[in-house]
């Protein structure tokens, strides 16, 4: 329908495909992580690898594993609502 109304496969594809790659390179961002991120990048992964074991070995999570996964999913809530600038 595109080609139909006048535009040019080049130019849909340099459109569509190329140009969209490009924007990287003129965009850059640099992010900075708040104090303590590998520190907590670490907990959740333990807890992370906690959960996947259990429900691998028995099927259901343990009570005190459901507790730190909710508590933990609370936690990065709160510290990404700290930390997001409007």
């Amino acid at each position: 329908m595109v080609i139909l109304r006048g535009t040019s496969v080049h130019a849909l594809l340099q459109g569509v495909l190329l140009d969209p790659l490009r924007h990287p390179s003129h965009i850059i961002i640099g992010l900075k992580s708040p104090g303590g991120f590998w520190l907590g990048a670490s907990v959740v992964l333990t807890v992370v690898v906690r959960a996947g074991w259990e429900l691998r070995r028995h099927g259901t999570l343990s009570r005190i594993t459901t507790i730190t996964l909710v508590s933990l999913r609370f936690s990065v809530i709160a510290v990404m609502l700290i930390h997001c600038q409007s």
